[in-house]
């Protein structure tokens, strides 16, 4: 390519750019007074926009302040429930702990006495069961029916005799 061509399309271009800037419309100067006019518009245009943000954004800092004023006073008012609980509740229920310390152990030995008691009535009733199952059926059942027998032969002839 020549150097002429380079330019022509470099100089094209350009072109084409300036026109795509502008929208292939082309600007006519506007009169001083006319720019005065639409730059003050615009200049109270913004000063309205800002004074109404700036009173939201006020409005917003005195909510978010109002809402900070009530978690300072929560915090306040937890850290002065901690310092009732740490000094009076704590201390109390530490020495009710110490107190109960010795009907712990008891409670302790009393579930060991249980359980050796289960074992033993287990080893009995296991015991019972091997003795019964060695004894002739009959025998043992007369032999623990006769005192009861003989008790209430006494009870009967006692009443008829009293009677």
């Amino acid at each position: 390519m020549s150097t002429e061509k380079v330019k022509e399309s470099a100089t094209d271009a350009l072109e084409t750019a300036r026109m795509a800037i502008y929208d292939k419309e082309e600007f006519e100067k506007m009169d001083d007074e006319e720019v005065k006019k639409l730059c003050s518009d615009y200049a109270a245009y913004t000063r309205v926009n800002l004074a109404e943000e700036h009173g939201q954004i006020v409005t917003n800092i005195a909510a978010i302040e109002e809402q900070l004023q009530s978690f300072a006073e929560m915090v306040e008012m937890l850290g002065s429930d901690n310092t009732a609980v740490l000094s009076s509740t704590l201390p109390a229920i530490s020495a009710q702990f110490e107190a109960l310390k010795p009907s712990f152990q008891q409670i302790d030995r009393m579930e060991g006495l249980v359980s050796r008691v289960g074992q033993d009535m287990d080893m009995m009733e296991k015991q019972l069961d091997e003795a019964e199952n060695t004894i002739v059926e009959g025998t043992l059942k007369n032999v623990l029916k006769m005192p009861l027998n003989l008790f209430n032969k006494q009870m009967t002839e006692g009443n008829g005799a009293s009677a």
